[in-house]
């Protein structure tokens, strides 16, 4: 795995927000190019319509690629990390759904929790509770008919442990039985804007507590 895949792993771009950082469109690329420590050296970094961004420092010196930082620690690296890392910050979301990316700024905000990807194969976000470690939440994107055979397009859910309540609670629209887990203690809730963010934060302080 490379410096950039590792970093931006399982995150996906905000183009708009990449041509605000400085990026321009070339042959289909966002690519984004900047002198670095003294103008010693120049990176470019192209990012693609797929979210596969790659990169390269040249030594302006020589007038060459310079791939030492690849292999071991510099200053050169350093500096190639703090951009990268400001890039995404600044130009990238986790998940597909405005929805599903506000409230993961909510359990930030509140928890000082970031989701965990555990699998490679898929765009997973698991939420621990700090104390018990265990799991509290999950943000999951799935085809929608796995929960309702009338419909079919991509969705980002929230799983979320609501024990007795579940009953009750899938009687609202935008919630139904828990894909993946226990139907009786479980459920998930659609985020596409069916429920508002201040009513699901509710469930997820329920759900937080009741795996504390």
């Amino acid at each position: 795995m490379t410096l950039e895949e590792e970093i931006f792993k399982n995150c996906k771009f905000d183009f708009t927000k990449l041509l605000e950082y400085g990026f321009v469109i070339l042959n289909n690329k966002y690519v984004y190019s900047k002198n670095i420590l003294d103008d010693k050296f120049k990176l470019i970094i192209n990012v693609d319509v797929e979210n596969k961004i790659t990169g390269h420092i040249y030594d302006l010196s020589i007038a060459d690629e310079y791939i030492a930082y690849r292999i071991k620690d510099n200053e050169v690296r350093k500096a190639y990390l703090n951009i990268l890392n400001d890039i995404k910050s600044k130009t990238t979301f986790l998940f597909k759904s405005r929805q599903a990316n506000l409230i993961t700024n909510l359990i930030k905000e509140k928890y000082n929790l970031n989701p965990e990807f555990l699998w490679s194969n898929n765009n997973y976000g698991v939420f621990r509770n700090q104390n018990s470690n265990k799991w509290f939440g999950i943000i999951m994107d799935i085809n929608f008919n796995k929960l309702d055979k009338t419909k079919n397009e991509e969705v980002d859910i929230l799983n979320l442990k609501l024990d007795d309540m579940v009953p009750d609670l899938l009687t609202k629209n935008g919630i139904y039985n828990a894909y993946h887990l226990n139907k009786k203690k479980w459920i998930s809730i659609v985020l596409n804007d069916t429920l508002n963010n201040d009513y699901i934060m509710g469930l997820v302080n329920i759900s937080y507590n009741l795996v504390d």
